[in-house]
């Protein structure tokens, strides 16, 4: 495998050790991989092609998981909808339990009279 990265965690913080070739980079958030991976790519060297792959296979993951997200964002306005209407039912049927209740004291008020 000449391509890959690991996450550690020490329970502080996590570092991202990328390996691409021979060479190993040592970053502390997704960001700076990118941006090692970047300037290593843009070198005309054979290693760079082990580097362009991982840049490109990680913007693309990124960029699915972005769309994920706006799809997710789009569902929101259904959900608020949702909610509304069976709280505006709940509403309902406890303003109508209340008023049978009523009613029934009412009624039963009336007849002793």
């Amino acid at each position: 495998q000449d391509v890959g990265f690991r996450i550690y965690f020490d329970g502080v913080s996590a570092s991202i050790i990328a390996r691409y070739g021979c060479q190993y980079e040592k970053c502390n958030t997704v960001d700076a991989l990118l941006a090692v991976l970047r300037k290593e790519s843009a070198r005309e060297e054979k290693r760079a092609v082990l580097s362009k792959k991982m840049l490109y296979s990680m913007e693309q993951t990124m960029n699915k998981a972005s769309g994920r997200t706006m799809e997710r964002k789009f569902d929101t306005p259904f959900l608020i909808c949702a909610i509304s209407f069976f709280a505006f039912a709940l509403f309902a049927l406890l303003h109508l339990i209340g008023v049978m209740l009523t009613s029934s004291r009412c009624n039963e008020r009336s007849k002793r009279m």
